[in-house]
């Protein structure tokens, strides 16, 4: 093979990962010494832990040397022998990895300064970056700094710096030079006078992420959290600021990726804050005077003052695309008037209880956003859910979180006709309308849906709004791919709901979910079996109250002889039972998934069945809490 053009053999070798490298090195005498030249962007990533002390691998280390560039030194828990880290870091200078240029401590206790320093100090030359992670250290990090002077990037993401009073005053008699660094992550515990020095030393920061508001108490008095001012003055190039390490957008399920927002340009671009009373007047001033630039904007506060609204009321945000905001007893029309400000939105995350003054300013048409997540509270007079889904003509998602009112789109009604996602969940009543009236609603909902959109996820947990003939519209939606509900099994009998199965076969399912579902007949599963496209079938309880899911045996074997695409299903509280009507034990489960398996010829070319059992109670192993099968 190594007869061929060396672009076409350094191809073949890009496919590989470093076990077959190694199995390739087995061959023969001229593979073993071949191979690693060829290899070479495989092993530029390297993971050590302390089990590589004791073991010589030959052909390992022959593939290592200067082109290993991203090295990760940890254990699976918090070690407090860090001689083995400091023998890994001199195992990196044996092998010959001289151009590590990213290097991660993973779950150390480091007390030794003078060891890890000059440990440190033998890889700096061309190291950027540095990671601590769920570490403890004992070692300023401005001592760090002055050691690795190539550093860009220094992340310490739950860390804890066990620096006292003591140790910081004594090391301010050095001088603090400037550093390279452009990106800092502080999600650690530390004493304030160290992020003082850190952030003094960054005047080319471009990227600040950590500082503010934590779980667990991380500075001596605070004032840098609360004096962003300070922070600016100190780092005047920040174009990405996140007052904490939590991501708060996971519910509405988009990127939130800081990365993507730093620029060499001047002003703010990114801006992440938790904020208090005693911060509004600086964080409004800084919104001010960033409001041309911001393309991202996350606002969680505990409460709300006049002169914080008003500001906000003022800003005109032209770049912005995402915003999240989350608050209580907040006034709307300030609210409403920043929207109607932020011509460029896409993605609008609202987690808010409204006071109860009447709205005075109209929601204009929002006609780039494509996302909207409403966690609902209580709603200001004038203001509708209804009408504000007639304003966004471009929506794709929309995720509606502690729903308690009902639908009633108006005759006029054209929006959402874009929409992909719909996903609500909540009690669907406000005491004000009855079950059928949140019935009517949702049959409404979803004829004017399935006639003018083209949904693909459907997502709906709200008790009481689905009946057959709302299954029926759902199942009329050829793009549909994803189907989780809320089930009120005491009106869908086993009949019913294998009707409405099988009428799915017309759509593109491919993900089945029923919530709070307690019998799952044979005519069910049976029905299920035969949708041809579907990959994953679960069985869910949500709440504090789980009853008991009866599946039927035969229905189950069903499902497992299924000769096309499922590969997951998963059941919550089952109780398997025979046409006999006796459950089946869990070493009987175990027994029947096994006997599917062997009993399918094409087992081995589709993948063999595996169980997961989990159970009620740790110290019993006869009632399930879930059975989770998938093919391996």
């Amino acid at each position: 093979m190594f007869t061929l053009p060396s672009d076409i053999v350094f191809e073949i070798f890009s496919y590989l990962n470093k076990e077959d490298c190694l199995v390739c090195m087995a061959v023969c005498r001229d593979w073993y010494g071949f191979t690693p030249q060829y290899a070479q962007s495989i092993w530029m990533e390297l993971q050590l832990d302390p089990r590589d002390l004791s073991v010589t691998h030959g052909r390992r280390e022959r593939c290592l040397g200067s082109h290993v560039e991203t090295v990760t030194i940890g254990s699976t828990e918090l070690l407090n022998e860090e001689s083995y880290m400091y023998a890994l870091m001199q195992k990196l200078q044996d092998w010959g990895c001289t151009g590590v240029t990213s290097l991660e401590l993973l779950r150390w206790s480091i007390t030794d300064q003078a060891k890890f320093l000059s440990s440190l100090a033998q890889l700096a030359p061309h190291l950027t970056h540095l990671k601590l992670t769920e570490s403890q250290s004992s070692i300023m990090p401005t001592f760090i700094l002055d050691t690795c002077s190539e550093l860009t990037h220094f992340s310490c993401r739950e860390c804890n710096f066990l620096v006292t009073s003591d140790d910081i005053q004594s090391s301010k008699k050095g001088i603090d030079y400037p550093s390279k660094i452009t990106h800092l992550v502080l999600d650690a515990i530390m004493e304030e006078n160290q992020i003082v020095r850190v952030l003094k030393r960054c005047p080319e920061l471009r990227s600040l992420i950590g500082i503010g508001n934590h779980p667990r108490p991380r500075f001596s008095s605070g004032s840098i959290s609360t004096n962003l001012d300070l922070v600016f003055s100190w780092c005047p190039k920040i174009t990405v600021l996140r007052m904490s390490q939590t991501n708060y957008s996971n519910l509405l399920r988009v990127a939130d990726d800081p990365n993507a927002y730093i620029s060499d340009q001047p002003g703010l671009r990114y801006f992440n804050a938790y904020s208090t009373e005693s911060l509004d007047d600086q964080l409004a001033r800084h919104l001010t005077r960033n409001q041309r630039t911001l393309e991202f904007l996350s606002i969680r506060k505990t409460g709300m003052n006049i002169s914080f609204m008003s500001a906000i009321s003022s800003l005109k945000l032209p770049k912005l695309r995402t915003m999240i905001f989350r608050a209580s007893h907040c006034n709307a029309n300030p609210l409403i008037a920043l929207l109607n400000h932020c011509p460029s939105l896409e993605i609008l995350d609202l987690d808010f209880s409204f006071d109860l003054l009447a709205v005075t300013h109209p929601l204009d048409t929002m006609h780039r956003l494509r996302v909207l997540f409403w966690r609902m509270s209580q709603l200001p007079y004038g203001f509708s859910l209804n009408a504000m889904l007639n304003n966004v003509p471009a929506l794709e998602k929309l995720v509606i979180a502690n729903f308690n009112g009902y639908f009633k789109l108006p005759t006029e009604f054209t929006g959402l006709k874009r929409l992909k996602h719909l996903e609500v969940n909540g009690s669907g009543s406000d005491h004000n309308h009855t079950a059928s009236e949140v019935k009517a609603g949702t049959t409404h909902l979803f004829d004017y849906l399935a006639r003018n959109a083209s949904l693909e996820v459907i997502r709906f947990s709200i008790a009481f709004a689905l009946d057959c003939n709302i299954l029926q519209t759902i199942a009329t939606i050829p793009t549909l791919k994803v189907l989780d509900i809320y089930l009120e099994t005491d009106s869908l009998h086993g009949v019913y709901l294998a009707e409405f199965i099988r009428t799915l076969s017309e759509t593109a399912i491919e993900s089945l979910v029923f919530r709070n579902i307690r019998r799952l007949p044979y005519i069910v599963l049976d029905s299920i079996a035969d949708l041809p496209q579907l990959t994953a079938f679960a069985a869910r309880w949500d709440g504090y109250i789980a009853y008991a899911t009866r599946i039927s045996k035969e229905g189950l074997q069903r499902l497992l002889s299924k000769k096309t695409l499922l590969t997951i299903m998963s059941f919550d509280n089952p109780v398997i039972a025979g046409e006999n009507g006796n459950p089946i034990s869990p070493e009987q489960v175990n027994a029947l998934v096994n006997q599917e398996t062997v009993q399918d010829s094409d087992a081995y070319s589709k993948g063999r069945w595996d169980v997961q059992l989990s159970y009620r109670n740790q110290y019993s192993t006869q009632k399930l809490s879930n059975v989770t099968i998938r093919r391996e």
